[in-house]
């Protein structure tokens, strides 16, 4: 039997402000029962709630519709826990305190029982009936966290794209930015509102406790609220690393409307491997073959632009995952160094069609492939570039760690790195 797991974004301020907060990517999660379900439950400010998928499509928005392959049995219980908590709608409540912490990319060691913000909601009804096997705490699952725990399931049959943004990277950033720096100045409040009645409930607990046996709560009502104010200053600190981290307000691009980037199908990496001659100079251009071999060895790692007028494949970013840290020419050849799960990405190729540049597109391709890699978990993402395109990796979060030993095609080359996780 067959669910469905929508994944979407649209542009509204809370919205904005989780995609810059998680770096990119969804920032909405919502549950269909059957792959032609109408409605998709999730949890909003309001609670437990249907969302008609009629009604998603009358605003803006990024969506994508993953079906998966679940045990009819674990469908069944699915429907019933959906079910009963429809039946007790009103005990259910929105995790403002969950979805506070994660916008400051903190953990929530003490979820609130029957309170959820969407993506929780769903990794949990997913854990519970057993219909997906969901390893990250619920509580701390992001949209994006749920999207790396359903490929990792192995249960995806089938994407179905539903986007009606024209770039969802760039198109909004500016209007993002603005947007953000006036709501997450008031997160830290929002949460200490919510931990102060914790604190005083646990502290009046530890009063009557110290009445009934004696002094040796007193160690305990010091480790207690020793922790506590030590959790409230560290959500305070939060703030000032959020500050840090949100991007800058970037200058506005044009981008064309129609174009598409994701993962390649195996026609597109054929068709994008033809951009290596286009873009490179002889010497410099990797052969179609080695291209169509990494493609083969390393999907996950292959990105493409399309335009969707035509079909054209108009950009790709491709690479290979590696535990080596320094980068080194046979990358380029020997796509069998390519190990699934090693710990760093070694970028090898981002172009696009001379028609096609000053859009974005490539800014956007890489944006993508570092978020989906940060998911991964891969640790950091590593690439070589001519001296006149180290401000442009820096612009897009890279550090310069100077002249590589690659000597590729000849030229002088500098060494680019990207923390992904510490």
């Amino acid at each position: 039997m067959n669910i469905v797991v929508c994944l979407s974004r649209d542009l509204t301020v809370f919205s904005n402000m989780t995609y810059l907060a998680d770096g990119g990517g969804f920032t909405h999660a919502s549950l269909g029962l059957s792959e032609d379900a109408e409605y998709y439950y999730s949890f909003n400010f309001k609670g437990l709630k249907k969302e008609y998928r009629t009604s998603l499509k009358k605003k803006p928005r990024e969506m994508q519709r993953f079906i998966i392959a679940v045990d009819e049995a674990a469908a069944e219980r699915l429907k019933q826990i959906i079910s009963e908590m429809e039946t007790q709608k009103e005990k259910y409540q929105y995790a403002k305190l969950g979805v506070s912490l994660r916008l400051l990319s903190l953990p929530n060691e003490n979820p609130k029982e029957d309170a959820y913000y969407c993506s929780q909601f769903v990794a949990a009804v997913l854990r519970e009936s057993g219909c997906v096997a969901i390893n990250k705490n619920p509580a701390d699952c992001t949209p994006n966290d749920l999207l790396l725990e359903l490929q990792n399931s192995g249960q995806i049959i089938k994407v179905e794209e539903e986007s009606d943004l024209p770039d969802p990277g760039e198109v909004t950033i500016g209007k993002a930015s603005d947007q953000i720096e006036k709501v997450y100045d008031k997160l830290p409040d929002l949460v200490a509102k919510s931990l102060n009645p914790l604190y005083e409930k646990v502290m009046d607990k530890l009063d009557v406790a110290e009445d009934a046996v004696g002094e040796s709560p007193e160690k305990l009502a010091k480790l207690t609220s020793g922790l506590l104010k030590n959790g409230t200053g560290k959500l305070m600190e939060a703030k000032e690393v959020m500050n840090a981290i949100l991007p800058r307000k970037r200058e506005k691009k044009q981008v064309t409307e129609h174009i598409v980037i994701h993962p390649a199908s195996h026609e597109e990496s054929v068709q994008a491997a033809k951009l290596e001659a286009i873009c490179f100079p002889p010497g410099v251009a990797d052969t179609e073959e080695d291209v169509i071999r990494r493609y083969e060895t390393a999907p996950e790692l292959f990105y493409v632009a399309v335009d969707e007028d035509n079909g054209t494949v108009v950009g790709m970013l491709n690479g290979i995952a590696t535990d080596e840290t320094a980068f080194r020419d046979a990358f380029f050849t020997d796509a069998s160094l390519h190990s699934e799960n090693g710990a760093n990405a070694m970028l090898l190729g981002l172009e696009v069609l001379p028609e096609y540049r000053h859009r974005g597109i490539a800014a956007e391709l890489m944006r993508t492939l570092l978020i989906n890699e940060r998911v991964r978990g891969r640790k950091h993402a590593v690439l070589t570039c001519l001296d006149d395109k180290v401000e442009m990796y820096e612009k897009l979060g890279f550090e310069d760690l100077g002249i590589s030993a690659s000597s590729w095609g000849g030229e002088e080359w500098h060494e680019m790195i990207c923390i992904l996780n510490a």
